[in-house]
């Protein structure tokens, strides 16, 4: 069989990359399968195979691969730690970027997403974050409260872009100067508690629980005016 004559090319060390398979293959992978396939005393060892100029690269790739796909984690854990008028900015913003300044997020977030159902529950977001870290439940528990803004045991796409945002967007100047514009109502250069209630909410003061708005005045009013 193919399987038994591949042994047999290995034992007798008989082989070329002059067929077409091989023309994909890079130089740096051809060098080490040459090393490895000679006879013993010259064969390289484990330790030198890999820092075989191959393996490096592979590893180089993987290691920048997953330190993309672990960013985020670091972002959401920021979104955790903010205060509630920087949430509501940040929320502001994703919803104004372009599925081409987000891409990168919406992808992160199909990927959690794994019954494709616009929502991230608890089970897919463990799954998908303790694939990356060593998180515990309790640490999960609280990353779903921190983007799950609406309450309603899942986090939607806007609220997961939101915690996610990139830098390039969460740090623009004039994205940031258009947010604080469309929570100053007046335009008198201040937002005060009413503007927020309306921005956010758009319900009637009453009907706004008083506890969200009095901390986010507490956290942002610091010459109590």
């Amino acid at each position: 069989s193919t399987e038994e004559q591949i042994k047999q090319s290995i034992l007798d060390i008989s082989y070329d990359f002059d067929k077409p398979i091989w023309d994909n293959i890079s130089e740096e992978c051809k060098d080490l399968i040459s090393q490895m396939i000679v006879e013993e005393s010259q064969r390289i060892t484990p330790k030198k195979a890999l820092h075989h100029p191959w393996f490096k690269k592979f590893l180089f790739k993987k290691k920048k691969m997953l330190g993309a796909d672990s960013s985020h984690i670091e972002k959401i854990e920021n979104f955790k730690d903010s205060n509630h008028l920087k949430k509501a900015i940040l929320t502001f913003l994703s919803a104004k970027a372009s599925d081409e300044d987000i891409k990168e997020e919406i992808e992160l977030f199909n990927n959690y997403d794994t019954n494709n159902d616009g929502y991230i529950t608890k089970k897919e977001l463990k799954k998908g974050m303790t694939k990356l870290h060593n998180f515990t439940n309790d640490d999960i528990e609280k990353f779903m409260e921190s983007m799950d803004t609406d309450k309603n045991g899942a986090i939607n796409f806007n609220e997961f872009i939101s915690a996610t945002l990139n830098n390039k967007i969460s740090t623009d100047y004039s994205r940031i100067v258009k947010a604080f514009e469309f929570f100053d109502l007046d335009n008198d250069g201040q937002i005060d508690k009413k503007e927020l209630q309306e921005a956010l909410t758009g319900k009637s003061f009453e009907m706004i629980d008083m506890q969200i708005f009095e901390g986010v005045i507490d956290e942002c009013d610091k010459d109590r005016d």
